[in-house]
């Protein structure tokens, strides 16, 4: 019974993949496709046309690729359903489409074609001039007439203008007389086209009579990666009426698409036949359709030839063979006369024609400081000489004490020259060349060592800069970006180390002029600061207080009680006792006593249910906020003027005064968080009973009390603790220690296993 109903579930299954698979193929409301099945046999696929109908796409296309042969199914399967994997290259001649839809249409002011015929629903506008004046705007009807008043019907169905003009022209005759006639195409006819196979967005189509092949093949989007360009179909009357290949268009110009369209016409793409890549040295790479008879010549040609730089000597072709792997064939096609011209492609074939080597002969080379470097022919009896006199010297940065000459020898070894330019333009000295020789000149920064000298102290940009011969004191600190405020400029200290490797130190005014001493290399330059000098410090203070904002430090304001009355004093609103006062240096200051390290070895170890013993790191989080706050009694200082509790002011201190609070705030495990009216001379539990008292998770021995100013009261006599306005009360959650009950009774069960076995050996024994 469990097989039958696995059975079930699987066919159930596939009906609904089935279901929905058929629910994604489009299918044309508006089209009898039955009708067409029966007009044009050739359609059909081996399923019968009730499949066609509901799933065209996928059944026919796999149909197709079936009769195709077995290199060109392999190959559309690598190379056409995904055109990004090929090896750089793309199919040839589908960009053409790139912009092709249903969305477009076919102009009507298209120059009417001398075979064009009329029919029903086109537009004809007739004038009459002379002794009767007239214009009628007429449309075939569908019985190929048109009909004029008091003249009556005029068929005109398969007529060209002319044709149409004349017989007009007789029936006016019999009712007017001296009178002239015009007869011009106004609007056109629609007509009904269909378009199948491997296209985009195949079905039917209304167009207007000027439509031709390619345009209509256009507005379905053109064939798709798996149709071919080279066998389009049109059927007509359920006859083949012309095929067109879209080459001929591509590669000549020939406007073979140019085929005039009727209604119920058919536009077949065939799935694509035959294909062959070919790369390298060629001038339009790409993936091409062949038709089967084509040479490695054709194919050439479709590529539009090679480059001039083609190594035609070596062409390489990898064929697939029987044994499913490629075979590599070799053709030489530099001679004109060769048989391999005729080499017959074959479907599946990957041509690549390599690329001449870029190695040069008869050259010599020059590189680096020349004015004019490069490649350079070389000839019998040419010099290093011969070429600089030639107008190839020197650059003027270049080294001119060597030139280089590198000469590769047998066996791979390379002969290195030295000649010395100098003597080379002299005449004293000269050496020749040979062929593939590599002249090298050098710039002085390469060879010589780096000449430079150093500022330091009070200037803007303190550092290492290059020296240049003449260079003083005052251009160096120019360099520099000239001297800072604080900068002493009446003795600066030069630091120079002689010849004999001893130092010596100079010093100098630099608002002397003896001062501006001349600079030798590797000297280093200090600018000292003037004694005593401070900078402006910035303290900040907002709340509520007259004039809040930044304040510059000063002798006489260089504490918080100093730097309040500078501000205006506190307003009516201000709440003293809870001053906020943070300093940014704390946690640096911390940092740099070892404070961290000494929390890290001094955090709670804990172990956890597998025995391991770990670092509690709920003790090792700090509040780098809190860390910088520095408790001010507000009280004593800013409300009874007690300096005893001053506090001296820094650089980045920031003062934070607040207003008065509401009352006092209850957080935590407490059913009510919220702030409760502050009642003079109430204690903890007080506020806590306001609250609603404790939920069941309270940690009741851990209550701390928050006082305004910072400091936090905690421990088992808290709940008897006085509270002041603007306190807050804080009831932590109990920490329960998680067990991993799974794990504890996967070990007993193991345990009792291997001890019930153990027992059970002892008893056999």
């Amino acid at each position: 019974m469990n097989g039958i109903k696995v059975l079930l579930i699987l066919l159930q299954v596939l009906l609904l993949t089935a279901t929905a698979v058929a629910q994604n193929y489009p299918t044309d409301q508006n089209v009898d496709y039955s009708d067409l099945i029966h007009r044009y046999p050739g359609l059909t696929n081996s399923a019968g046309s009730d499949k066609y109908k509901s799933s065209y796409n996928a059944q026919d296309s796999t149909a197709r690729l079936e009769q195709a042969s077995p290199a060109s199914a392999q190959m559309l399967e690598k190379q056409a359903v995904n055109s990004s994997r090929r090896d750089s290259i793309g199919l040839f001649g589908y960009d053409l489409f790139a912009r092709g839809g249903t969305t477009l249409e076919i102009p009507q002011s298209l120059a009417l074609p001398d075979d064009y015929r009329l029919g029903p629903g086109d537009n004809l506008i007739i004038k009459l001039w002379g002794r009767i004046e007239q214009e009628y705007d007429l449309t075939v009807d569908r019985q190929g007439a048109i009909f004029i008043p008091k003249v009556g019907e005029i068929p005109v169905w398969g007529l060209d203008i002319e044709s149409a003009r004349n017989r007009i022209n007789a029936q006016l005759s019999k009712s007017f007389s001296d009178f002239r006639l015009s007869v011009t195409l106004g609007k056109l006819k629609s007509i009904q086209v269909f378009v199948f196979g491997e296209v985009k967005y195949p079905g039917s189509y209304s167009v207007n009579s000027l439509a031709t092949l390619f345009s209509t093949l256009y507005l379905a989007g053109g064939p798709t990666e798996r149709g071919s360009l080279r066998q389009i179909r049109l059927l007509r009357n359920g006859e083949q009426s012309v095929t067109v290949d879209l080459y001929q268009f591509l590669l000549f110009g020939k406007n073979v698409g140019a085929v005039s369209l009727q209604s119920g016409d058919v536009i077949f793409v065939e799935v694509v036949g035959k294909r062959a890549s070919i790369t390298g040295a060629v001038k339009r790479p790409a993936i091409y359709e062949i038709l089967g008879n084509e040479t490695i010549n054709d194919l050439l040609t479709l590529a539009g030839g090679p480059l001039p730089n083609a190594y035609l000597e070596k062409v390489r072709v990898d064929r697939i063979t029987s044994e499913d792997a490629y075979s590599v064939i070799d053709l030489n096609l530099r001679d004109e006369t060769s048989t391999e011209k005729e080499f017959t492609i074959e479907d599946g074939d990957r041509v690549f024609v390599e690329k001449i080597t870029d190695s040069r002969e008869g050259v010599v080379y020059l590189e680096g400081k020349f004015r004019h470097p490069g490649v350079y022919e070389y000839h019998e009896g040419l010099t290093v000489g011969g070429l600089l006199q030639q107008g190839f010297e020197l650059d003027q940065s270049a080294y001119r004490g060597r030139i280089d000459i590198l000469r590769r020898q047998a066996g791979n070894d390379t002969l290195l020259i030295a000649v010395d330019p100098d003597k080379v333009i002299s005449g004293e000295d000269d050496v020749s060349l040979q062929p593939n020789d590599r002249l090298i000149a050098y710039s002085q920064e390469q060879v010589a060592a780096p000449r430079q000298v150093s500022i330091y102290g009070m200037v803007s940009r303190p550092g290492e800069y290059p020296y240049y011969s003449g260079m003083k004191v005052s251009d160096l600190i120019f360099r520099a970006g000239d001297l800072s405020a604080s900068a002493y400029p009446l003795r600066v200290e030069l630091a120079r180390t002689r010849d004999d490797g001893t130092k010596e130190v100079l010093y100098a005014s630099l608002d002397e002029p003896q001062g501006n001493l001349s600079l030798q290399n590797n000297d280093k330059l200090f600018v000292r600061q003037i004694p005593g000098w401070e900078e402006r410090d910035m303290v900040t203070i907002e709340g509520e207080v007259t004039f809040p904002g930044k304040y510059v430090i000063t002798d006489d304001m260089n504490s918080l009680y100093s730097l309040i009355q500078r501000a205006g004093g506190l307003t009516a609103d201000a709440f003293a006792t809870g001053t906020v006062f943070t300093r940014a240096s704390l946690v640096d200051d911390m940092k740099r006593r070892g404070v961290d390290k000494l929390i890290n070895r001094s955090a709670e170890l804990v172990r956890d249910d597998s025995g391991r013993v770990l670092v509690d790191s709920s003790m090792l989080a700090r509040d780098n906020v809190m860390s910088n706050r520095i408790i001010v009694n507000g009280k004593e200082l800013l409300m009874r003027n007690n300096l005893e509790y001053d506090i001296a002011l820094q650089d980045g201190d920031h003062i934070y005064i607040p207003s008065k609070p509401a009352g006092v705030q209850v957080l935590g495990a407490v059913p009510a968080i919220s702030t409760i009216t502050y009642r003079n001379d109430r204690r903890v539990g007080y506020y806590l009973q306001s609250a609603g008292g404790f939920l069941p998770n309270a940690d009741k021995s851990h209550i701390q009390l928050i006082k305004a100013d910072g400091t936090i009261n905690s421990g088992s006599g808290v709940m008897r603790e006085k509270v002041d306005l603007g306190d807050a009360i804080f009831v932590p959650t109990r920490i329960k220690k998680d067990r991993d009950w799974l794990k504890i009774f996967s070990t007993t069960a193991s345990v009792a296993a291997s001890l019930a076995t153990t027992i059970f050996v002892i008893d056999r024994l």
